[in-house]
């Protein structure tokens, strides 16, 4: 990658890593504790009200903590270097490199989040069936808006 392309991380670039890490390393590890005292079958899938309608094996547990942590890795050494992941590529002001690399940053924040609510939801209703995942959707909602509402607060200062 061109040197000249990445990003100096600002103290709050480090602390939005620092909290991805966290929640990641709390999926993670909550994930490890339960597993051997999960039934051999696992909700996977659950409809909008947040009743189970989808079983796997219990190994499929370990689907979406590997796929969301290797989907933040991708965002976070995007962060350092946009400039090497625009399509079509394209020369980036520095500005617009910022822009784009607190915006991947945040990202990480709510994929971070939404791997933990993933991972407790399926462990928790396969533990014990009457566990209520009624929640899960409306908590997922409000992670996102809030999320999309600190993009947009954040693109809107950066421009004035």
């Amino acid at each position: 990658m061109n040197t000249k392309s990445n990003i100096t991380f600002e103290t709050i670039d480090y602390i939005l890593i620092a909290i991805s890490a966290f929640l990641l390393i709390s999926t993670w590890c909550y994930v490890i504790i339960s597993y051997d005292y999960l039934p051999e079958t696992i909700a996977v899938h659950f409809d909008a009200a947040g009743q189970p309608n989808g079983y796997n094996d219990k190994s499929s547990i370990w689907l979406a903590p590997i796929i969301f942590t290797l989907l933040i890795i991708g965002f976070i050494f995007g962060s350092k270097y946009p400039q090497e992941i625009t399509f079509p590529h394209k020369e980036l002001s520095l500005q617009e490199k910022k822009a784009t690399s607190k915006t991947m940053l945040f990202n990480c924040n709510l994929l971070s989040s939404i791997v933990l609510l993933i991972s407790f939801s399926m462990i928790e209703t396969s533990l014990d069936r009457g566990f209520s995942t009624k929640w899960i959707l409306p908590i997922i909602l409000l992670i996102t808006t809030a999320f999309l509402i600190g993009v947009f607060f954040y693109q809107y200062k950066i421009k004035k």
